[in-house]
């Protein structure tokens, strides 16, 4: 996974693509296309108590933002949008649940299940504004499965 991430950053800035077992994966953020945006997220676990999220671009400009998410850990996980003004790691925090209390938030669309190793795409359509993206399965954002996202 480390070596995968080290990939994912050294063509973050080119705006290409590579193929990975058959499928066509951005490796940069491309902006301003009639087809929007695409934002490579990676997502997975560093050890028991941590996990990430990593995105290629934090920003997108106004309009259709496509994620292409990476299951590169060994755990199912999720990718949930929020519209907030909050900061993505100051969400509400239910400590009983050990989620984030998403009922405060717009959530605007999410992938509920991301079995370990494979790839999904969430494209939405984003207004102007601040967007947390977080896992939010029980203990994930807890330990680090956040990412701020704006759009401008």
């Amino acid at each position: 996974a480390l070596a995968a991430g080290f990939a994912l950053l050294s063509v973050a800035c080119g705006g290409d693509s590579e193929t990975d077992g058959g499928a066509e994966v951005p490796t940069g953020a491309t902006g301003g296309t009639s087809e929007g945006t695409t934002i490579a997220v990676s997502i997975g676990e560093e050890g028991p108590d941590s996990m990430f999220m990593n995105l290629n671009s934090a920003t997108a400009p106004t309009g259709v933002v496509t994620f292409v998410i990476t299951n590169e850990g060994e755990k199912e996980h999720e990718f949930v949008v929020l519209s907030t003004p909050t900061a993505a790691d100051a969400l509400n925090y239910d400590e009983a649940l050990d989620e984030v209390v998403e009922d405060d938030y717009t959530v605007v669309d999410e992938i509920e299940e991301i079995p370990a190793g494979s790839t999904e795409n969430l494209t939405v359509d984003l207004t102007a504004g601040h967007y947390a993206l977080i896992c939010n399965l029980e203990g994930h954002y807890r330990m680090g499965m956040q990412g701020d996202f704006d759009v401008s």
